[in-house]
Protein backbone atom coordinates (compact mmCIF):
# COMPACT_ATOMS: atom_id res chain seq x y z
CA UNK A 1 0.00 0.00 0.00
CA UNK A 2 1.19 3.68 -0.65
CA UNK A 3 0.57 6.68 0.92
CA UNK A 4 -2.43 7.43 -1.40
CA UNK A 5 -4.19 3.76 -1.15
CA UNK A 6 -3.92 3.99 2.58
CA UNK A 7 -5.75 7.04 2.37
CA UNK A 8 -8.57 5.38 0.12
CA UNK A 9 -8.71 2.01 2.27
CA UNK A 10 -8.97 4.09 5.50
CA UNK A 11 -11.95 6.11 3.94
CA UNK A 12 -13.51 3.16 2.44
CA UNK A 13 -13.52 1.89 5.63
CA UNK A 14 -14.99 4.88 7.85
CA UNK A 15 -17.82 4.92 4.90
CA UNK A 16 -18.47 1.37 5.32
CA UNK A 17 -18.84 1.88 9.27
CA UNK A 18 -21.45 4.57 8.68
CA UNK A 19 -23.02 2.37 6.85
CA UNK A 20 -23.22 -0.57 9.91
CA UNK A 21 -24.66 2.07 11.90
CA UNK A 22 -21.44 3.42 13.42
CA UNK A 23 -22.13 7.52 13.86
CA UNK A 24 -18.99 10.20 14.45
CA UNK A 25 -20.01 10.34 18.01
CA UNK A 26 -18.81 6.32 18.44
CA UNK A 27 -15.51 8.06 18.31
CA UNK A 28 -13.19 4.89 17.72
CA UNK A 29 -9.41 6.10 18.32
CA UNK A 30 -6.89 4.16 16.93
CA UNK A 31 -2.93 4.32 16.71
CA UNK A 32 -1.45 3.45 12.84
CA UNK A 33 1.90 2.13 13.67
CA UNK A 34 4.55 0.30 11.56
CA UNK A 35 5.19 0.58 8.18
CA UNK A 36 2.30 2.78 7.19
CA UNK A 37 4.17 5.25 9.65
CA UNK A 38 7.40 4.68 7.89
CA UNK A 39 5.65 5.76 4.28
CA UNK A 40 3.64 8.35 6.01
CA UNK A 41 6.29 9.96 8.13
CA UNK A 42 9.96 8.95 7.23
CA UNK A 43 9.49 8.27 3.85
CA UNK A 44 12.03 5.62 3.77
CA UNK A 45 9.62 3.40 1.61
CA UNK A 46 7.14 3.71 -0.87
CA UNK A 47 4.71 1.07 0.17
CA UNK A 48 3.52 -1.37 3.34
CA UNK A 49 2.09 -4.45 3.82
CA UNK A 50 -0.98 -3.16 5.98
CA UNK A 51 -1.76 -0.98 8.30
CA UNK A 52 -0.84 -2.17 12.05
CA UNK A 53 -3.45 -0.30 14.88
CA UNK A 54 -3.55 -0.19 18.41
CA UNK A 55 -7.18 0.37 19.36
CA UNK A 56 -7.08 3.08 22.08
CA UNK A 57 -10.52 3.51 22.82
CA UNK A 58 -11.94 1.11 25.45
CA UNK A 59 -15.74 0.17 23.54
CA UNK A 60 -13.79 -1.34 20.50
CA UNK A 61 -10.97 -4.65 21.01
CA UNK A 62 -10.60 -6.73 18.05
CA UNK A 63 -7.93 -9.22 19.97
CA UNK A 64 -10.09 -10.40 22.91
CA UNK A 65 -13.07 -12.48 22.08
CA UNK A 66 -16.21 -12.70 22.37
CA UNK A 67 -16.52 -9.87 20.42
CA UNK A 68 -19.61 -7.65 21.19
CA UNK A 69 -21.87 -6.51 18.17
CA UNK A 70 -20.29 -3.39 17.10
CA UNK A 71 -17.31 -5.19 17.27
CA UNK A 72 -18.41 -7.97 14.69
CA UNK A 73 -19.66 -4.93 12.79
CA UNK A 74 -16.21 -3.68 12.72
CA UNK A 75 -14.69 -6.26 11.95
CA UNK A 76 -17.51 -7.05 8.71
CA UNK A 77 -16.84 -3.49 7.84
CA UNK A 78 -12.82 -4.48 7.54
CA UNK A 79 -13.62 -7.32 5.46
CA UNK A 80 -15.90 -5.24 3.36
CA UNK A 81 -13.08 -3.18 2.14
CA UNK A 82 -10.44 -6.20 1.61
CA UNK A 83 -13.14 -7.78 -0.94
CA UNK A 84 -13.98 -4.36 -2.90
CA UNK A 85 -10.47 -3.45 -3.01
CA UNK A 86 -9.43 -7.06 -3.39
CA UNK A 87 -6.91 -6.87 -0.59
CA UNK A 88 -5.74 -9.89 2.10
CA UNK A 89 -7.81 -10.15 4.95
CA UNK A 90 -5.40 -8.67 7.19
CA UNK A 91 -5.21 -5.26 5.33
CA UNK A 92 -6.28 -3.70 8.58
CA UNK A 93 -3.80 -5.09 11.38
CA UNK A 94 -4.26 -5.56 14.73
CA UNK A 95 -2.68 -8.26 15.93
CA UNK A 96 0.11 -5.77 16.74
CA UNK A 97 -1.94 -3.73 18.95
CA UNK A 98 -1.46 -5.84 22.36
CA UNK A 99 2.31 -5.69 21.64
CA UNK A 100 2.22 -2.19 21.06
CA UNK A 101 0.61 -1.83 24.40
CA UNK A 102 2.47 -3.69 26.59
CA UNK A 103 5.60 -1.65 25.01
CA UNK A 104 4.36 1.56 26.18
CA UNK A 105 1.27 1.55 27.64
CA UNK A 106 0.16 5.31 27.79
CA UNK A 107 1.26 6.29 23.78
CA UNK A 108 2.22 9.26 22.89
CA UNK A 109 -0.05 10.35 19.79
CA UNK A 110 -0.51 12.97 17.06
CA UNK A 111 -3.75 13.41 15.63
CA UNK A 112 -4.02 12.68 12.37
CA UNK A 113 -7.51 13.00 10.73
CA UNK A 114 -10.66 11.22 10.82
CA UNK A 115 -12.03 8.95 9.03
CA UNK A 116 -16.10 8.67 10.01
CA UNK A 117 -16.39 7.75 13.30
CA UNK A 118 -12.81 6.79 13.28
CA UNK A 119 -10.30 9.07 14.75
CA UNK A 120 -6.82 8.32 13.82
CA UNK A 121 -3.82 9.39 15.44
CA UNK A 122 -0.12 8.59 14.75
CA UNK A 123 2.32 7.80 17.73
CA UNK A 124 5.70 10.17 17.85
CA UNK A 125 8.71 9.42 16.36
CA UNK A 126 10.30 8.31 19.81
CA UNK A 127 7.23 6.11 20.64
CA UNK A 128 7.74 4.71 16.49
CA UNK A 129 11.42 4.00 17.18
CA UNK A 130 10.54 2.21 20.58
CA UNK A 131 7.98 -0.13 18.62
CA UNK A 132 10.66 -0.80 15.80
CA UNK A 133 13.03 -1.52 18.95
CA UNK A 134 11.16 -3.66 20.91
CA UNK A 135 9.26 -5.59 18.65
CA UNK A 136 12.80 -5.73 16.55
CA UNK A 137 13.11 -8.42 13.95
CA UNK A 138 16.00 -8.05 10.74
CA UNK A 139 13.33 -6.53 8.06
CA UNK A 140 13.20 -3.80 11.18
CA UNK A 141 16.57 -2.67 10.40
CA UNK A 142 16.45 -0.33 7.91
CA UNK A 143 13.54 1.57 9.77
CA UNK A 144 15.00 1.74 13.41
CA UNK A 145 17.71 3.51 11.22
CA UNK A 146 15.81 6.04 9.64
CA UNK A 147 13.73 6.90 13.01
CA UNK A 148 17.28 6.83 14.24
CA UNK A 149 18.49 9.52 11.96
CA UNK A 150 15.53 11.58 12.03
CA UNK A 151 15.82 12.13 15.79
CA UNK A 152 19.24 12.91 15.20
CA UNK A 153 20.38 9.67 17.33
CA UNK A 154 23.67 8.05 16.71
CA UNK A 155 24.76 5.58 19.85
CA UNK A 156 23.84 3.53 21.94
CA UNK A 157 23.61 5.93 24.93
CA UNK A 158 21.37 8.27 22.91
CA UNK A 159 18.77 5.94 21.46
CA UNK A 160 18.96 4.22 25.47
CA UNK A 161 17.80 7.36 26.95
CA UNK A 162 14.75 7.60 24.55
CA UNK A 163 13.76 4.06 25.41
CA UNK A 164 14.39 5.09 29.20
CA UNK A 165 12.02 7.69 29.14
CA UNK A 166 9.06 5.65 27.26
CA UNK A 167 9.71 1.95 28.81
CA UNK A 168 9.65 0.01 31.68
CA UNK A 169 12.62 -1.69 32.62
CA UNK A 170 10.44 -4.91 33.19
CA UNK A 171 9.24 -3.88 29.44
CA UNK A 172 13.02 -3.91 27.97
CA UNK A 173 14.12 -6.65 29.72
CA UNK A 174 11.09 -9.07 28.57
CA UNK A 175 11.77 -7.68 24.78
CA UNK A 176 15.63 -8.05 25.08
CA UNK A 177 16.18 -3.88 24.44
CA UNK A 178 19.76 -3.22 25.29
CA UNK A 179 20.65 -6.50 23.32
CA UNK A 180 18.94 -4.87 20.56
CA UNK A 181 20.42 -1.31 20.81
CA UNK A 182 23.75 -2.84 21.52
CA UNK A 183 23.37 -4.95 18.29
CA UNK A 184 22.32 -2.01 16.31
CA UNK A 185 24.38 1.21 17.87
CA UNK A 186 28.09 0.49 18.90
Amino acid sequence: MQETQIVLYMEALGDELVQRGFSIADKIEILIAGGTYMVMHVHNRASTEDIDVLFLSDHIDLTKLPLSQQEKAFRAAVKAVAKQFKLKQSWFNDDAGPFLAEYIPQPQKVYWRDFGPIKAYFPSKEAMLVYKICGYSAKQQGDVYALAQELNLHTYDEVKAVIDALVSKKAQKDFDVEDTIDNLFD
